[in-house]
């Protein structure tokens, strides 16, 4: 069975390395969070970790144009890792790999993809680019998710 998912998250952190076939793979270490009153009226935060991962052309534009901060919409394929760590813990995390993804959000000062600038030559091969959907603003009322390294539930 495949889960299909979509939502927007929030670039903790991420990692390129290109495969031994020459294809880029690329993880995000994302953070989504929700506010809510619970029925006594106390403020709550549920925060979610999840990995995306990408492939291709796909991830070398994602991995240009998207920096740590930075919010993604994205849409992909839900999968379950199962693993007993070396203490004998049973382990497990969701991953997502990125089907489709949009621009939300940028901080500031990094380098904007603009789907209309010229493309470099590329010596007769074909070009297999595909620009994303692009949706994208600048919206600076989010604020900051505030987590140190030792709540990351993976390294």
């Amino acid at each position: 069975m495949l889960m299909k998912v979509s939502g927007i998250v929030r670039i903790f952190t991420k990692e390129s390395k290109f495969l031994p076939n020459g294809t880029m793979l690329l993880k995000l270490n994302t953070v989504s969070s929700k506010k809510y009153k619970t029925q006594s009226g106390e403020q709550k935060e549920d925060t979610t970790w999840i990995e995306c991962i990408s492939f291709g052309k796909q991830a070398e534009v994602i991995d240009k144009f998207f920096n740590e901060k930075d919010r993604i919409y994205i849409t992909g394929s839900l999968k379950q890792d199962n693993w007993v760590d070396n203490n004998g813990n049973k382990r497990s995390r969701h991953t997502i790999t990125i089907d489709e993804f949009e621009f939300v959000e940028k901080s500031n000062n990094q380098q904007e993809y603009n789907p209309n600038q010229q493309q470099q030559p590329n010596n007769g091969q074909a070009n297999h680019n595909q620009n994303p959907p692009v949706q994208y603003e600048r919206q600076n009322t989010v604020p900051d998710i505030d987590v140190d390294s030792d709540e990351i539930p993976f390294n």
